[in-house]
């Protein structure tokens, strides 16, 4: 397959990774981070895998187009995803307010510089201790300060009351929809020092597929096809991308679970016009439809790493 061919494989993959090359354990210095994020594009075998880069707030305020073209870009747009510091309403507004800026003053910079959304980790400690009342207090502190400019992803953890917490989450979620025209969405850690059993993880995608919220995960997801109890992001966007697609009715909590589970490269079949997994099947039509909705992608420290684990375990 050439670089520049379309078929499912691109259809389902193509910009699913918020390339994070400043954080661990890649932990490369930013110039060097850029470098490879503007070689990835002329060097890789799957060019199209990269969307946005993820960088603190703090080195986007510091980014020029003429830093990103001395890296290496190639005058194109780069589109961002903002980790917020800011734990607390009055904080976070402070930093949109100045990404905001930064999207205006670089509009006619030699390479112009996009934050589309914003990641904040401010409700993750709420999901081990009354999750409903906190959850749903501090989310909708933070959903005010936010405009459709740049959407946010709110991280969730997975303690004692995860679920609950969840819940309450999406709820608020589906009403800034709503209310504010925002396309919010909801952020897992699929590896570290914690690493979500298949049910939590399926459980957010159904939550997630059902409510028309934005997708993110991060950390762990090195293969294309699940190994040795790491997800692979193959199986986390087949899953996505049928639950949206099909319905809870025929692609349920079991068979979500099933798909991330499987091992089995066989299983997952790239066509021309469809992609299949085992008995069910989705054209690529489908599966675009699917992305306008969750918008799924994945933190990833490296990009080689996918690019390269695609085409072994994979194929082309």
């Amino acid at each position: 397959m050439s670089k520049s061919h379309y078929d499912s494989r691109a259809a389902l993959l193509s910009g699913v990774i918020d390339y994070a090359g400043t954080f661990p354990p890649a932990k490369l210095p930013l110039n060097e981070a850029l470098r490879e994020a503007a070689a990835f594009r002329s060097k890789a075998k799957h060019p199209w895998l990269m969307g946005r880069m993820a960088l603190p707030v703090q080195d986007i305020l510091g980014l020029s187009g003429g830093q990103l073209l001395a890296m290496g870009a190639d005058g194109s747009p780069w589109i961002f995803t903002a980790l917020g510091k800011g734990l607390g309403a009055k904080e976070v507004a402070t930093e949109l307010e100045r990404l905001r800026v930064q999207n205006d003053k670089t509009d006619g910079q030699s390479c112009r510089i996009l934050v589309r959304s914003y990641e904040t980790a401010a409700l993750s400690a709420l999901f081990s201790d009354q999750a409903s009342e906190g959850v749903e207090k501090l989310s909708k502190e933070l959903l005010e300060v936010f405009e459709p400019s740049i959407q946010p992803y709110f991280e969730i953890a997975f303690g004692e009351n995860w679920i609950e917490g969840l819940e309450v989450l999406a709820k608020v979620l589906v009403e800034a929809k709503t209310k504010k025209h925002l396309r919010p969405g909801i952020k897992v850690r699929t590896g570290g020092k914690y690493v979500p059993t298949t049910e939590q993880l399926g459980r957010c995608l159904l939550l997630c597929a059902q409510n028309g919220l934005r997708f993110k995960a991060t950390q762990g997801l090195h293969h294309a096809v699940s190994k040795d109890k790491e997800f692979g992001f193959v199986n986390l966007f087949a899953a996505l991308n049928f639950a949206h697609v099909l319905g809870p009715e025929n692609f349920g909590k079991a068979v979500v679970q099933r798909c991330l589970e499987d091992n089995d490269v066989k299983s997952f079949k790239f066509g021309e016009d469809k992609f299949g997994w085992r008995e069910f099947e989705i054209s690529n039509a489908e599966i675009e439809s699917a992305r306008e909705r969750h918008m799924g992608c994945f933190g990833s420290c490296s990009l080689d790493e996918p690019d390269l684990f695609l085409k072994q375990e994979l194929g082309s």
